[in-house]
């Protein structure tokens, strides 16, 4: 029996979202009718990588920064495959689980982490997913 829980964070650490991350702000912050092209700057300048904060840094109305939220959830969710799982990391979660309870802990909605275990074959070996839709901060 696992007595030891470990945690992990989705985007970034078990998947490649970056590229997607930029890409998908790009195209939500000109759907919502503004020019600014997000870099790998504004999600480094973040102190905590949520959605809201992201567009925040992108100086989007904050009056828009809930349409920024869901058009940037949806991106993802609607994407054709999961995003890369980054080398090696499959093997460390698998490792992990032999002595430890798995949770991923992400900014990122469940719904997108399910499906990305779904697609590499590592829902069993991860015992609770906390993404931003469920009721709780992640810290």
């Amino acid at each position: 029996m696992a007595n030891q829980i470990v945690l992990l964070d989705f985007d970034g650490v078990l998947a490649d979202t970056l590229d997607d991350m930029l890409r998908f702000a790009e195209a939500v912050c000109s759907k919502l009718g503004f020019s600014r092209i997000p870099t790998l700057e504004d999600l480094d300048a973040l102190d905590r990588m949520e959605f809201a904060e992201f567009g925040r840094r992108l100086e989007l109305p904050e009056d828009k920064i809930q349409d920024f939220v869901r058009d940037s959830f949806q991106m993802f969710s609607q994407r054709e495959t999961p995003p890369r799982l980054f080398e090696g990391m499959g093997d460390v979660v698998i490792q992990l689980s032999v002595a430890s309870k798995i949770g991923i802990v992400s900014g990122n909605t469940s719904s997108v982490i399910r499906r990305f275990l779904d697609y590499y074959g590592l829902t069993r070996y991860v015992n609770i997913v906390l993404g931003a839709d469920t009721p709780c901060s992640r810290p």
